[in-house]
């Protein structure tokens, strides 16, 4: 199967150039990857990052794991509609008991 992703025009014709010239073009791209700082706008990376970002799911398109309203917290006693346990269940501690 073949999927399309959108990439930087000009940073696919600069690696399509340097592929097509001499060995050294490209090698040059290679080795100007790092440290992206001083070669921020390296057409290797430029291309690397539109294929990530086009392959990975964005953080909020992602299923959120919904919290089950059946549970029991036992940090509080709440849960299941049980509300707020009794103390001699609880241990003492709830919401409105400080621990014993």
């Amino acid at each position: 199967m073949s999927t399309k992703i959108l990439v930087d025009k000009e940073a696919l014709s600069r690696i399509l150039n340097a592929l097509l010239g001499p060995a050294h073009y490209i090698r040059e791209l290679q080795v100007t990857r790092t440290p992206t700082i001083l070669f921020p706008n390296n057409p290797i990376n430029i291309l690397v990052d539109d294929y990530i970002n086009a392959t990975t799911e964005p953080e909020n398109d992602k299923p959120t794991q919904e919290i089950c309203k059946d549970t029991f917290d036992p940090s509080n006693g709440e849960g299941r509609g049980i509300g707020k346990l009794p103390p001699e269940i609880s241990g003492g501690a709830g919401k409105d008991n400080l621990p014993l």
